[in-house]
């Protein structure tokens, strides 16, 4: 099976918090979205890290995805994208202050034990109506509730 990941976050930091988004589906259907807010980090990078951490735990803890399943994570942020892959690949200790990005890591190298993960790169902010707008729009939910 193929599944699709659309992460995005947003940070404010003047409130001091960050919203996590990702939305799950497969190439035949939806599967599972959700918006939180984070007030442990508020940096871009790391709340898209979180984002990314979130949307594997939700994988890791509900779906059953095996050695023949593959993961695509698409993100508008290449940092995010870079500094999963270097911690995913590189198996050792993660290099972050902030223990929920730690965290994220880690459960994302927990789904690269059970399948296939990829990242792709996706031009954010487009026009069209398509699922990284989606996304991007529920990650700015927490900081307007604010």
């Amino acid at each position: 099976m193929r599944y699709l990941v659309y992460t995005d976050a947003a940070a404010s930091t003047q409130k001091r918090i960050s919203g996590c988004a990702y939305v799950i589906f497969t190439d035949k259907m939806y599967i599972t979205s959700e918006s939180v807010k984070v007030s442990a980090t508020y940096n871009p990078t790391h709340a898209e890290v979180v984002s990314i951490g979130l949307a594997a735990a939700y994988i890791v803890d509900n779906m059953k995805v095996d050695q023949g399943d593959t993961v695509t994570i698409f993100s508008d942020c290449l940092s995010a994208i870079d500094f999963c892959k270097a911690h995913l690949d590189s198996g050792g200790s993660v290099a972050s202050p902030s223990k929920v990005v730690r965290n994220s890591v880690l459960v994302l190298r927990q789904l690269s034990e059970m399948c296939k993960v990829n990242f792709q790169k996706v031009h954010g902010h487009k026009d069209a109506v398509n699922p990284n707008m989606f996304v991007d729009r529920l990650a700015k939910l927490p900081l307007r509730r604010e």
